[in-house]
This record gives C-alpha cells, sequence and structure tokens, in this order.
C-alpha cells in the first residue's frame, strides 16, 4: 500500500494504523522483537562460569524471551543489540565480577567487569551487536564472580534485547 498526500490534507487526515510493517522499506525495522528482563540474587561459588538467573521479564513483544530459563530465542533472523549489566551485593576487597552475552552456550559475544574494594561494589556490563538466524540461535548471560575463595551474592540486573535490522 502507498499512501501518497497531496494538496490541502492536514496531518490531523493521516492515519498511523494506516501504515503497517508491510509499508515500510526494505531492512527497516518496525515491529521487530524486543525484550527486557531482570534478576534477583544469585549465591555462587567464586571463580564458576554459572548462568545468570534472570526471570522477571519486563516486556516482550514478541514472546521469544524463556523467563523460566534466562534465554532469548528470537523468531525473526536478523542483527540485534544486546545489553547486559550487573554486580556483587558487597563492597569487598578482592573480589569481583565479569559478566558476559553467550550465543548458543558456548560463543562469549562480549564480557566486562571489575575488581570491588572495601567502598566499592564490582559491577560489569557487556553489549553486543549479533546476527541471529530465527530459528536455533539463542542468547543468555553468564556471570563470572572473582575472589579467593567462598561464595559471592551477585545479581544480574539487567538484559535486553531488540531486532535492529531485519536479515
Amino acid at each position: 500500500m502507498t499512501t501518497q498526500i497531496s494538496g490541502d490534507t492536514g496531518v490531523s487526515q493521516c492515519q498511523p494504523a494506516s501504515v503497517s510493517q508491510d509499508d515500510l522499506q526494505a531492512n527497516v525495522v518496525g515491529k521487530g522483537p524486543a525484550f527486557s528482563a531482570t534478576g534477583g540474587v544469585m549465591q555462587l561459588n567464586v571463580n564458576l562460569n554459572a548462568k545468570a538467573s534472570v526471570t522477571t521479564e519486563i516486556f516482550d513483544s514478541n514472546n521469544n524471551y524463556d523467563a523460566p530459563n534466562s534465554r532469548f530465542t528470537p523468531t525473526v533472523a536478523g542483527y540485534y543489540q544486546f545489553n547486559c549489566s550487573g554486580g556483587n551485593q558487597a563492597a569487598l576487597d578482592t573480589f569481583g565480577l565479569y559478566i558476559s552475552l553467550m550465543k548458543n552456550g558456548a560463543f562469549v559475544m562480549a564480557t566486562g567487569g571489575s575488581t570491588g574494594n572495601a567502598s566499592a561494589f564490582a559491577r560489569g556490563s557487556a553489549s553486543a551487536l549479533a546476527y541471529m538466524n530465527g530459528t536455533t540461535d539463542y542468547v543468555e548471560v553468564w556471570i563470572n564472580p572473582l575472589g579467593p575463595s567462598g561464595t559471592l551474592n551477585v545479581i544480574c540486573s539487567d538484559f535486553s534485547g531488540v531486532l535492529v535490522r531485519a536479515a
């Protein structure tokens, strides 16, 4: 469908509902998948990489986020922007945290982190632009708390993604 505006047609006569996804030019994203989720506090063994529990879904525009498994599997092929952040829950010397975006359980797309001290929490964030095939590719967040020994309370405070360009 093509909408042509001519003459005295005012803005009030243009109806946003009359433009659909099919009306957009090729490779223009309109209503692509997007999600955002947050997690709770987890007690993890230090120096062991563990999958983050990110089970509180804030929104999921295309029902592609699997909250119980903390996994995003898009059904639309294309390029996606992913973001995650997290940190430990205490200001401790010699303890740190690294957070990673993992594709298909093996490929690390991005990692970020820091070491805390007696007055600062260790925090980490990662962002990546990745191609997803729209069928089997999935993304998860993994956390690696660092320290001399024991456990550390950590949280994945944000995990989000959005289609930025269809394939």
